[in-house]
């Protein structure tokens, strides 16, 4: 089997970056942490402050697309068998630059986890 490798241009990592983080899945994520505060509120609990939805909604966001980059670097073995097109064994996204975002996402989401439980 012969792969044909295109030049990596701007638009081949952006479309690299989208398709490693699901980029159609990451409209659901949002509703887990708004799903939680309407169940919390109708059981009787008090109405969280819109900075804290806000905070808890985006390290929801921020700590899946971690975990989809994570995923794809633990599948690399495997996909440069089953899946060369996928962007790590394509090198749409090269290792390093996924470990980087993986490791900036996670941070970012502890950090919007934190800032979300400092009263307003």
């Amino acid at each position: 089997m012969v792969i044909i490798r295109q030049p990596i241009t701007f638009a081949v990592r952006l479309n690299g970056w989208l398709r490693l983080l699901r980029l159609p899945n990451l409209f659901t994520v949002p509703g887990d942490p708004l799903a939680g505060v309407a169940a919390a509120v109708l059981a009787g609990g008090v109405m969280p402050s819109a900075k804290t939805i806000a905070c808890c909604s985006a390290a929801a966001l921020f700590l899946y697309c971690a975990g989809l980059i994570c995923n794809d670097i633990c599948d690399y073995e495997h996909d440069m068998i089953c899946r060369p097109s996928r962007p790590l064994p394509s090198r749409q996204v090269d290792m390093l630059s996924a470990w980087a975002g993986m490791l900036l996402l996670g941070a970012a989401g502890l950090c919007m986890a934190f800032w979300a439980g400092i009263p307003v």
